[in-house]
């Protein structure tokens, strides 16, 4: 019995360490040393507009429930932007031969016959 006293103890110390590392902005994907604070029914709320501003301004926010930290969005991390599909070929091909007259000989086009 004693041991699930002292097991819990540490269980809940680790948590303790981990908020204030959280609350004191140790998450390393944070840009910032302490990132804005808004609560879970706020979140809920204003969930579109609040995932904009964290990609706009590159600040990290941390969502509370009850005052305790429960989740936090971060932006996407810095790199080359996603290259578009449109224009993805351009100057892989090569023109070979005759571009201007027909592929095939008259002969050969059914359409063309009587």
């Amino acid at each position: 019995m004693a041991r699930d006293c002292s097991e819990k103890h540490l269980h809940q110390e680790s948590l303790d360490r981990q908020r204030l590392k959280w609350r004191a902005g140790a998450d390393p994907h944070s840009r910032q040393t302490n990132p804005q604070t808004v609560s879970i029914s706020e979140f809920k709320a204003k969930c579109l507009a609040l995932v904009d501003k964290v990609k706009k301004t590159g600040q990290p926010l941390l969502i509370t429930r009850r005052g305790e930290p429960i989740a936090q969005v971060v932006p996407p991390p810095e790199g080359e932007k996603p290259t578009t599909w449109l224009g993805c070929m351009r100057g892989t091909g090569t023109i070979v031969g005759e571009v201007i007259s027909p592929a095939a000989d008259e002969e050969g086009w059914e359409v063309l016959r009587d």
